[in-house]
């Protein structure tokens, strides 16, 4: 049984490697027998999920790089929330809306982690 999608290959191929098959990537495929594309899928699929996998690492190291650099800047009477707006407004321009979604792009966290730390 096949369980490749013609029609998703492109996106995931994006998903694992970070950017879309090129035209010889596609000249091959489409030289595959149906057993050849399956195994390319089935690799594409293992890839992605080492993908995956590293991401959730990364960010994990991230977070407590990110904690470690706050838990630096924190001294008396100064809450973990001011410490990151204090952050978030020396990494941007301060007279501009800080992004907490680029901020944390930026830092490597995962989208979300200031709200739900209650950061911002």
């Amino acid at each position: 049984m096949y369980t490749f999608d013609v029609n998703l290959v492109s996106d995931l191929h994006k998903d694992a490697y970070g950017f879309r098959p090129d035209a010889s990537f596609w000249a091959t495929f489409a030289a595959f027998n149906p057993d050849q594309k399956q195994a390319l899928w089935d690799s594409l699929i293992a890839d992605l999920n080492r993908s995956i996998e590293k991401d959730e690492a990364d960010q994990k190291a991230a977070i407590v790089e990110f904690e470690d650099r706050v838990d630096n800047l924190m001294h008396d009477g100064t809450t973990r929330k001011a410490v990151v707006q204090w952050l978030m407004s020396h990494v941007f321009d301060a007279s501009a809306d800080v992004d907490a979604g680029l901020f944390e792009y930026l830092n490597g966290l995962p989208f979300g982690y200031l709200s739900k730390m209650g950061y911002v």
